[in-house]
């Protein structure tokens, strides 16, 4: 079996080829010919031939209805327009088995058999432009169809079509569970007690899925109604932080992402007499639920009241476990507790035993602020807790407070960290340091923070790395978030409102550009605006 290094290389050559040997001097192609991230494996040649309309056969997938709806939106990204079957320029179908591979392409796809996110791509030109895919999961054949769709690049002959790659692409993570924690402090969004306007949130929610992240974890330290008002449910059923929160969960489900919402309610829970205010978390928790949320998240860091003992705090966490298993039996609950970072001691080891064993337990490393997490960070903490943590990672930051002199750059995260946590998660601290910081701050570490989490071995060979990515996704993210926060429109004040039964419009107070969301649960359209 060829090394992982013989694999790197010629996946490295085949796009070379792909980039720059096949295509006429004088007919460059106009976009990148290849997925970012990179995949596992590619074997690549760019085609003469043309297509302008695809159709996508998504029926032998057990589950579909997400990527149906997507299809006409990614297609539309890359160029193309949907066409009916039978008298479309190419057909897409997708597999109910993989076709059989042999050599480099085999190897990767068994070291991936574990894998529910793992993909397949084959192309071909000719006789005429087909691709066959295979995925794993519905979620994995979104993946599939974007890498497609990255080999498909514009003809400068014709900016109306797109040239047809001959190629084989089997690809899948490093980490099972990838994205982001808004988990930063501040109010630049004062309605909303946020650092991000709801359009700020939709447009990371789509860049993340774009770069194949499947979980974005709703917890901002400063939103009144999940901290200081916990027991208050969100106000507005139809606008206001109610809607926030609706859009929120439904953007995610949109985008196959699994969107987290998280209850902090440790600063004045009643750990003595707990009944009470067990049974408010609960409610709460419903309450959030009828927005549309499904997936949940306990934080005690930072506002866990003191003295709070091992046993109260485990059985508040137990008791919302079970509550959140008993509606969903496949769910499990998302933990941070007060002590989320440093050497294990004898707390860790208490709640270690304490803990029922479905709760996920978040972890920042070695250091809040960790400069470099390598797989030893974790084994203390992993064996502590009796159970695989998730990485809380406070990086990329904008101060020297924690290693000296930092770069804002995706670095010092190892190669053997995925076979060390359950999750990888980023806090975008970045834009935490003040209330003028935009999300744009974030967005130009996005991509290589996503890429590290999808094949961390790759990006954590070396500098060269690093630079190559951060070089292809500085040539990518403004067009792609053209896609992700298009300005198309602009609003005369901040606000919510409804002009179809499908839409709901955001102005953002800041940039007064309007985002639109799809509506859940349907809109109606009223004066003033209702969206429910």
């Amino acid at each position: 079996m060829p090394s992982a290094e013989a694999a790197r290389r010629r996946l490295a050559a085949a796009f070379l080829v792909l980039a720059s040997g096949c295509p006429p001097a004088s007919r460059p192609p106009a976009a990148p010919a290849r997925p970012y991230p990179e995949p596992a494996y590619a074997s690549a040649s760019l085609s003469s031939a043309r297509v302008r309309s695809a159709c996508v056969d998504t029926h032998a997938l057990a589950s579909h209805a997400a990527l149906d709806a997507l299809v006409p939106e990614v297609l539309a990204e890359a160029g193309l327009v949907a066409g009916a079957k039978g008298s479309c320029d190419w057909p897409i179908t997708f597999a109910a088995a993989p076709p059989a591979l042999s050599g480099d392409a085999r190897a990767a796809w068994e070291a991936a058999a574990s894998s529910e996110e793992r993909y397949l791509v084959v192309s071909s030109a000719a006789p005429g432009p087909v691709a066959t895919l295979f995925a794993a999961s519905e979620r994995g054949a979104l993946y599939a169809f974007r890498a497609l769709m990255a080999l498909a690049p514009a003809d400068a002959a014709d900016e109306t079509a797109r040239l047809v790659t001959d190629a084989t692409v089997v690809d899948h993570p490093s980490f099972a569970w990838r994205g982001i924690v808004e988990g930063m402090y501040g109010t630049r969004v004062a309605a909303f007690g946020t650092q991000y306007s709801p359009g700020d949130r939709a447009a990371l929610m789509r860049l993340v899925s774009r770069l194949r992240g499947n979980i974005y974890i709703y917890g901002p330290k400063d939103d009144p109604y999940a901290r200081a008002r916990w027991r208050v449910p969100y106000p507005g059923t139809g606008a206001g932080n109610a809607q926030a929160i609706a859009s929120a969960a439904h953007e995610a489900d949109r985008n196959l992402l699994r969107f987290v919402w998280s209850l902090s309610p440790g600063a004045d829970f009643d750990w003595t007499s707990p009944a009470s205010d067990l049974a408010a978390a609960k409610a709460k928790i419903d309450s959030v639920r009828a927005l549309g949320v499904h997936h949940f998240a306990i934080f005690l860091d930072d506002n866990t009241s003191a003295g709070a003992a091992v046993a109260p705090q485990a059985d508040l966490l137990n008791a919302l476990s079970a509550y959140v298993e008993q509606t969903d039996p496949t769910d499990h609950l998302l933990v941070v507790l007060e002590r989320y970072a440093g050497e294990p001691d004898a707390t860790t080891d208490a709640f270690g035993i304490a803990l029922d064993r479905h709760i996920e337990v978040m972890w920042t490393g070695r250091c809040g602020r960790s400069c470099t997490v390598t797989a030893a960070d974790f084994a203390a903490p992993n064996r502590s807790f009796r159970r695989t943590l998730s990485l809380w990672d406070n990086w990329p930051i904008d101060d020297t407070k924690c290693c000296g002199t930092v770069p804002i750059r995706m670095t010092g995260r190892s190669a053997d960290l995925p076979g060390a946590v359950s999750g990888y998660y980023t806090n975008p601290v970045l834009n935490q340091a003040g209330p003028n910081l935009p999300l744009h701050d974030f967005l130009a570490q996005l991509g290589p923070v996503m890429d590290y989490m999808w094949n961390a071995p790759r990006y954590a060979a070396g500098r060269d790395a690093e630079d190559q990515s951060y070089g292809r996704w500085s040539g990518l993210l403004d067009v792609w978030l053209r896609d992700a926060q298009p300005c198309s429109k602009h609003c005369a004040s901040q606000g919510w409102a409804c002009d179809s039964p499908a839409s709901i419009n955001y102005c953002d107070e800041r940039t007064r550009c309007v985002t639109t969301l799809s509506c859940p649960g349907g809109c109606t359209p009223a004066q003033p605006a209702t969206c429910r």
